[in-house]
């Protein structure tokens, strides 16, 4: 039996008024080429199947729309938060303070000598200096030059307390003003314990 398909493609009209059949061959191939509106509705067919059975994957307006709004969404945020410097600086501000308090103390212990790091309120650096000679006793008349140099200072931010510390050679801590709290966007305090510990309070602010 013919299937489906093929009964339809002897089955057609040729446009001369009369049907073809299976059986109007006739000489083959000779007789195909002499009937180019066969080779035409043939083509016809083969498009007309091909785009009924294809399916055309992509994405639909609703979903399109909905990642346009999630971008637009995203996109004010992220600017908004990267436009703000503040928040950086103040992060930095702190990093580098807490960084050169630690230095002092290495210092102190690489030297023997007393260091001693000092800042005031509303003030925007610290004050480093060490003693000329080795030993507790040693009063801190020489200024340390690095990192002091390198200091960054930036608009906004500042210290809200006073710090006085010295470590010794042994890198203890003592002074009277043990803590420092930086002013900006944040808030952060940093704290020097007696043992010579410098860390932020809490430990995690920093982290």
């Amino acid at each position: 039996m013919l299937s489906n398909k093929f009964r339809w493609l002897w089955n057609v009209r040729w446009g001369c008024g009369k049907e073809t059949s299976l059986g109007t061959m006739g000489a083959g191939a000779t007789y195909l080429r002499s009937n180019w509106g066969f080779l035409h509705r043939w083509k016809n067919y083969k498009v007309m199947n091909a785009s009924r059975y294809s399916v055309t994957e992509g994405f639909t307006t609703i979903e399109l729309i909905v990642v346009i709004v999630v971008l637009g969404i995203l996109s004010v945020a992220a600017v908004a938060k990267f436009s703000d410097r503040t928040v950086f600086e103040t992060r930095g501000f702190a990093d580098q303070t807490l960084a050169a308090i630690q230095y002092a103390r290495k210092l102190a212990v690489a030297t023997g000598r007393n260091v001693c790091v000092a800042a005031s309120a509303g003030g925007t650096a610290l004050a480093m200096t060490m003693a000329s000679g080795r030993g507790r006793s040693g009063a801190c008349t020489m200024t340390v030059t690095n990192p002091s140099v390198k200091w960054r200072t930036f608009s906004g931010v500042s210290y809200g307390a006073a710090l006085g510390v010295t470590f010794a050679a042994d890198g203890t801590a003592s002074g009277t003003a043990l803590s420092l709290t930086i002013l900006g966007d944040q808030t952060f305090s940093i704290v020097v314990e007696t043992t010579g510990y410098v860390h932020c309070n809490p430990v995690t602010a920093c982290e």
